[in-house]
């Protein structure tokens, strides 16, 4: 569990010697977004607000087109936070989106 500043800081410091794996296939960024406003109505998750936070450092390649996902989920009250990570990050550079 992650409580305390130094519990967030060992959890980074661990996860950021782990080498990034980048797999062949594509992202559905539309249908996790889907996937999630409706994990938010269904799975009995009480909150005052309702919240998707979206990150990643390449393109949407499969599925819904992301802006329909988000369209839909903001139309239910879903509010949406996209948190694209710059093209280097605490040290890793991450790939260009066409490739």
């Amino acid at each position: 569990m992650i409580l305390t500043e130094a519990d967030i800081a060992a959890f980074a410091e661990v996860h950021m010697q782990r080498p990034r794996k980048f797999y062949g296939g594509g992202t559905a960024i539309g249908d996790a977004i889907l996937y999630a406003a409706h994990a938010l109505e269904t799975k009995g998750v009480e909150g005052r607000r309702r919240i998707i936070n979206v990150s990643g450092d390449g393109p949407d390649r499969n599925g819904f087109p992301a802006g329909v996902g988000r369209d839909q989920a903001v139309a239910q009250g879903v509010t949406m936070n996209g948190l694209p990570p710059p093209k280097s990050f605490c040290g890793r550079t991450n790939p260009s989106p066409t490739t």
